[in-house]
């Protein structure tokens, strides 16, 4: 599924570029190695299959290797939205059910707002493992899942019946890295469980669990790379939150099975973008209507682009016309929600 997807992609395009983040340019064969060490990761602190890990991450390289290295230890990914409110975050992680939570220093303290007030419905929020992500290195602050497994050890060595849900700890059940474990039970962790569980907003009421299937990603991935017609060649700006559903398949995923170089802007501010546009070769653009807008002011920088689509709200005409006339897009809108609205080939 996604973890052939990746390792196809990285076995092909090895000594390629895969992501470009502030000042770091990241190989695919590098990326391969932190994916792999972030599933061990996971394995350290006895994640079993289909359990749910809350991602507290803005766009960024470590976003990118939580991502994968969860998927690749049987995990299911809930990205959390770094933008919301304590409110919104409580409630999210109530209703996904996260076993634990990945986050980096800027929102830890958010984190710990969130988990010292009780749940919607009054109730404490489950004790979660929390662990900080920063700079190569994974600190982590507690993990209730391993108490539980070391007090099953110790109970087991003294001669004690340890409880089920001890036991459940004390077992990590993981398909190897290595590609040793047998194919089908395997196979069998990644049709039985989603890869990600998106929270979808919803107005005035608790946001609703969207879950989203190995094939399903991928053979969204599969569309967005025909449509596109994206190859290795290609380097992509993602100027839009990875952390939402609708923006981590055409951006995060289809680049990396196209073996294409993904380019993260080291913040939201237009600086930021219209900077990765000067340097960087950038032949596809995802952003939001705004982006787009300001994209349509730029005089450079821009010579490489040969597609661009709105993430989010449609593009309105006003901004489709002045792209149009300066820039030479022809654009349509896209009806299916699974695809960007708007795509815009260079004529």
């Amino acid at each position: 599924m996604l973890n052939q997807l990746f390792d196809k992609a990285a076995l092909a395009h090895s000594d390629a570029t895969a992501v470009v983040y502030e000042d770091r340019r990241i190989t695919f064969f590098e990326l391969q190695l932190y994916v792999e060490w972030m599933a061990g990761y996971f394995q350290s602190i006895a994640l079993r299959p289909g359990q749910r890990v809350g991602i507290l991450i803005p766009s960024s390289l470590e976003l990118v290797i939580t991502f994968f290295g969860l998927v690749r230890a049987g995990g299911v990914a809930v990205p959390l939205e770094v933008t919301s409110g304590e409110h919104d975050l409580r409630a999210s992680l109530a209703l996904a059910g996260v076993s634990a939570v990945i986050t980096t220093p800027a929102y830890k303290t958010l984190l710990d707002k969130v988990l010292a007030e009780p749940g919607p419905n009054g109730a404490p929020l489950l004790p979660l493992t929390i662990a900080i992500f920063e700079e190569d290195n994974i600190v982590t602050l507690n993990n209730p899942g391993r108490e539980r497994r070391n007090a099953a050890l110790d109970s087991a060595r003294n001669g004690k019946a340890a409880a089920p849900s001890q036991l459940a700890d004390a077992v990590v059940s993981l398909p190897a890295s290595n590609g040793k474990a047998p194919a089908s039970e395997a196979e069998k962790i990644f049709t039985e469980h989603p890869a990600v569980i998106h929270l979808a907003a919803a107005r005035g009421s608790a946001p609703k669990i969207e879950t989203r299937a190995h094939a399903d990603l991928l053979r969204q991935a599969e569309k967005m790379i025909a449509e596109l017609e994206l190859t290795s060649n290609d380097c992509l700006l993602c100027a839009a939150p990875l952390c939402q559903h609708d923006n981590l398949v055409p951006c995060l995923i289809a680049a990396i099975a196209a073996g294409a170089t993904l380019v993260i802007p080291a913040s939201s501010d237009w600086r930021a973008i219209q900077q990765a546009l000067a340097e960087e070769r950038i032949t596809v653009l995802a952003g939001s209507a705004a982006v787009l807008a300001r994209l349509a002011e730029m005089e450079s920088g821009i010579s490489a682009l040969r597609w661009c689509f709105c993430l989010g709200a449609p593009l309105s005409p006003e901004i489709g016309k002045n792209l149009n006339k300066k820039i030479g897009f022809q654009i349509w809108t896209v009806a299916d929600r699974t695809n960007p609205a708007v795509i815009s080939p260079r004529l």
